[in-house]
Order: structure tokens, then sequence, then C-alpha cells
């Protein structure tokens, strides 16, 4: 191994480390590792920023675009009222369904986005069938990734492995050139999910029909007990920010009983008055001892009374909505309290309780930081709940509560939609080149604003992506991947076995790190290997590409796993015990599939 070849090597291992520790964000861990590259003068300047502009950048970023007119104009909303009427309420048939939808979506749009726009959907149909969510949300994450196999746009490692070929000066993969390989994989990971895979789903969480009410799903009522403010407290005079007893107590005020009226999810500013009962979640005994302990109820807040069990059972009413949100892909509150991003004063509701690995949380939540995928169950007026869904940080999963779309231009979204895939069918104009069309259509046809298309583009998976595109050239040009290539024939002398190992390999590199990364560090390696084995690089990098969307194993392992965690109730181990064995069998079935369809 050459010294340049070492250090390639090492700054690689660095990288998988911070990949998989995730001490650092994704995005800064690829740049800090092309600023190390630059200096190294293994990649020019030049060079550097060419992956930014690459095709394969200017593909994701349109494909966002078009996810986004999906959402606006509430094509989504239709197709989960459709999946009902499908299925019938029959439970397998409600799986199959779903799937299919959320793979013909997840074909065309990035794989998160396409699970993102289907959870209300397969929230709605949850509920009107009485299904448990949790039967429902991990297929559909699945779904994501098998549909995202079957276009070149599906999916980033497929946008990324067609760069690669078009940067060593080799033909790059078209449009349907994946729809062979990747729509059988499809087909045979819905059949095995909805049948025999469907029993190693867990069943932990109530449908929201079974329960009679979000509430009791959550354990809500578990957490809420009374406070009464008798004459001459100390809290007389003051709002509920001024006084303090919020925080000091780890509580938050829920409802305000007051002379016959109800006042839900007070604001800061709300006054307190004599006579006043404030319902409040929080922990009844902590409350307590922190009183008992500071003699805080004579010194502070003067005469109240601790009652554990509220005189009020039913939160909901016309003005008032109980609603279910998740932490959105890429969302700033993540890493976050809800008391660090204000949570109460930005949306003006009370959040009740927080769903995380499968059990409610209902107490202390202020304390707690938000991770991507956590279900939150908010209580707030009606007037407020459009404010929730039009925010980029959350996710509304509960589907009554949704505010109108701009439905009358649906017809701009699938107009875009169309051209996207006749255009490339026909390969009269370059693939990005389409894309790009494509993205614009539906902002001309008024589906969606500037604004709007710039907000739905995942920055920091452009930043990713075109920070770790010059990698690959460095993993060439260091000799690296030829070392690698020769190292792994030894072993696999064949070009089917060695096939089989770039499956392998690239499928555990996506359930370790990401899809993305496992696709950048294999392709040379491909490459390299097809010229010693003097063979078509064609399936080698089919495989690569293919073998980095298999990653079902583990929750961290895809964005739409993580999306799903939370609204689903699942565990880590639900995804090890449901994903192992898909993921085998879809590799098997690639390492014939492929050879099938393109030869040696």
């Amino acid at each position: 191994m050459t010294p340049i070849s070492l250090f390639v090597a090492v700054l690689l291992l660095v990288m998988v480390v911070l990949f998989i520790t995730e001490k650092l964000p994704l995005d800064l861990t690829a740049t800090l590792a092309l600023t190390a590259l630059i200096f190294s003068g293994l990649i020019s300047p030049d060079e550097a920023f060419q992956g930014f502009s690459s095709t394969a950048v200017i593909t994701l970023i349109s494909t966002f675009f078009l996810s986004a007119g999906f959402q606006s104009t509430g094509l989504a909303d239709r197709i989960g009222a459709a999946l009902y009427r499908i299925s019938g309420g029959h439970q397998k048939l409600g799986v199959v369904a779903l799937m299919v939808s959320t793979a013909l979506l997840s074909a065309f749009i990035p794989n998160v986005a396409a699970t993102a726009i289907m959870m209300p959907a397969a929230a709605a149909l949850a509920t009107a069938a009485a299904f448990s969510p949790s039967a429902l949300f991990l297929p559909l994450s699945f779904a994501a990734l098998l549909g995202g196999m079957t276009t070149l746009v599906g999916t980033s490692p497929n946008i990324i492995a067609a760069e690669a070929m078009r940067s060593s000066g080799l033909e790059p993969f078209h449009l349907f050139d994946f729809t062979l390989c990747g729509g059988v994989c499809a087909v045979i990971g819905i059949i095995y999910v909805a049948t025999a895979g469907i029993r190693s789903y867990p069943h932990r969480m109530p449908s929201a029909t079974r329960a009679q009410s979000l509430e009791e799903i959550y354990h809500v009522h578990e957490a809420l007990f009374s406070i009464t403010i008798l004459p001459g407290s100390a809290l007389l005079g003051h709002t509920l920010g001024t006084s303090h007893f919020g925080a000091y107590l780890k509580l938050g005020v829920v409802v305000i009983l007051r002379e016959g009226r109800r006042i839900f999810a007070p604001d800061a500013n709300e006054p307190i008055f004599e006579r006043d009962v404030l319902i409040v979640r929080g922990d009844f005994d902590e409350a307590q001892r922190i009183l008992e302990q500071g003699r805080t109820k004579e010194t502070l807040f003067g005469e109240i009374i601790l009652d554990r069990k509220p005189p009020i059972t039913e939160l909901n009413s016309k003005e008032i909505a109980i609603v279910e949100v998740a932490v959105a892909p890429r969302s700033e509150m993540a890493g976050k309290n809800l008391s660090e991003i204000h949570f109460r004063e930005r949306f003006a509701v009370q959040v009740l309780a927080i769903w995380r690995n499968g059990q409610p949380i209902t107490k202390n939540l202020g304390s707690i930081k938000l991770e991507e995928g956590d279900a939150l169950l908010l209580i707030g007026a009606r007037a407020k709940i459009p404010q929730i869904a039009s925010d980029r940080d959350l996710l509304l999963l509960s589907n009554s509560s949704r505010p109108a779309r701009r439905e009358h231009k649906a017809g701009g979204v699938i107009f875009a939609f169309l051209t996207l895939v006749i255009l490339s069918a026909l390969q009269i104009f370059p693939a990005h080149l389409v894309a790009f069309l494509s993205a614009l259509l539906v902002v001309i046809t008024g589906a969606l604003t500037m604004e709007e298309a710039y907000r739905a583009v995942d920055w920091r998976m452009i930043v990713l992506v075109g920070a770790l595109l010059p990698l690959a050239l460095a993993l060439e040009r260091s000799g690296l991947a030829t070392l690698i290539a020769t190292q792994t024939l030894s072993l696999a002398e064949t070009p089917y076995l060695f096939l089989l190992a770039l499956l392998i390999l690239s499928s555990l590199l996506a359930q370790l790190l990401d899809g993305t990364v496992a696709v950048v560090v294999l392709a040379p390696v491909a490459i390299s290997a097809a010229t010693l084995l003097k063979v078509s690089p064609q399936p080698l990098m089919m495989g690569v590409a293919l073998g980095a969307s298999l990653a079902f194993m583990t929750q961290f392992s895809h964005r739409a796993h993580i999306l799903v965690m939370g609204a689903g109730g699942y565990k880590p181990t639900d995804y090890f015990k449901a994903g192992t064995p898909l993921s085998i069998i879809l590799v098997l079935l690639l390492w014939w599939l492929i050879p099938v369809q393109f030869g040696w």
C-alpha cells in the first residue's frame, strides 16, 4: 500500500467512525473529508466542487420539487382515501395497497419524501379500519426503499451510480434500466411483507378506533392532575409566565377551568384568578414532593390544592383539537428540548405526550431532547392546526385536521410527473435535464411557489452528495479502489462471486452508514474489478446501486425508518427481526436477476 492509498484508507476509516457515531453531522463530516483531500493534493480546487454541479445533484434537487408538489396539492390525501376503499378494512389488503402506492410514488421522488407524504394516509387507514399503526408504518418505510429501487431517480444511490459511470467515461444508467431488477424485488418484497413478514411486525400500539381516543393510546389521563387556586394565593395577580410555578414544579398547564369556561392550552400571558382550577400535565408525586421539601406552597405560591384526579375527562371539543404529529426528517427541532425551541409559544399548543421506542412519555417533557421520528400528541385550538401542518419541522398525522390544499393545482403536478416518465422513457434528453424540466413545471403551473420549493429541498443531502462525489475520484487516483478490488477478487475469483460480494458489502455499508456512502466507496471498486475481470461494469455497478437500497435491518440505516419509528411505536429490535429475512431474500434474488438482465 502506497502512502497516498494509506492516507485515503485512514481518511475513509475516520469517516466511517464519524458516520456511525454521528459525533458530527453527516454533511459536515463529508465536507471536512473533502477539505482534507484538497489540501492533500489528491483533488484540485476546481475538481473539489464539481460534485455540486453534477447531474446527480441536479436530479436530486428536481425530485424534491416534485415531491413537494404532491404534498401541496393534496394528492397524497386522495391516495389515503383510496387505500381504505381498496382494502375494505382487510389488514393484508390494506398493507398491500399502502405498500404498492408508496412504492409507485417512491419510484419518482426521494424515499424519505414518499414516506412523509404517505404517513398521514397510513394513519388515516389505521384509524378507519381499526388497524394497529405498528402494522402499517414499518411496511410503509420498507415500501419506500423498494420503490426507490425501480428507477434512476427513485433513490440517491441509483443517481450516484449513474454519475460514477458517466465520470468514468462509461454509458450511464437510464431511467428505467433499474426497473426489471428493482421491480421484481419490489413485487417479491411486498408479497413477503404482506404474507410471511407481517407476523414479525409488532402490534403493540392500539388503533385510535379501538382505544376510542388518542388520549387513551398515549395514557394522557394518567399524567393529569389539578391545582386549585385559593383566596390569598401568592399566584394571584401573576400570569402563567411570570409566576414560574409551572417550570418550578415541572408541569405544563393543559386547561384552565374558570367560571364554567374551559381555556385550552393557555399561553404564558394568561392571568391567574382566584378559584381557577388548572388541569396540568406532570408528575403528581414529584410536584407534591417539591412543595413539601421547599415549603414553597406557603412562601411562594400561597394557598393551592393539588388533586390527583382532575375534574375533567374529555379534552376534545368543537373548538379544541387533539392531533398527532411526527418530528420530520431534517427537522431543526431534533436534538433540542421543547423549552429550547419555545414550542408552546411558537405554535400556541400544549404537548401532552411523546411516543418513543414503543412507549408514551408523559412526564418531564420539557427536558426531553426530541429526535427525528418522535410522535407528539398536541392539544390546542383547531384554528392553530393549519400553522402546524405548514411547518417544515413537523409532519401532521391526523388527517381530519389537515388544512386545505391547492387541490385545483393537482393537474400541474400530474402533468410534470407524466412529463418526467414519458420523456425519460423516450430517452430524447438526459435524465437530469428531464427531471429539471419536471421541477420547473411544478412551479410554473402554480402547484408550488419557489419559496416553498427551496424549503422542500434537503440541502443537507445535497451537501452530503456534492462533497462525497470527489471521494470516488480520490479512491481511484490513490489506487485504493484497485487494491480493494484485487484483494476481494482473491476470495471471489469469478464475476458471479464478486457480484455477490458487492451486493453483501453494499447492503452492509448501507445498514451501518448510508446508501449514498456505500455507492461512493464501492463504485470505483466495481469499475476496477470489471477491468480486471474483463467484463462489463454494468452488472457490478447495478449490484452496488441496488445493494445500497437493501437497508432494512436497523432503524438508522435510512431516514425513512427513523421517520416512522415514533408513529409506529417501534423498538430497534423490530427492524432487525423484520428486515433481516427480507434483506437476505433480495440479495439472493438480485444475485440471480442482474446477470440475467445484463449478462457479462
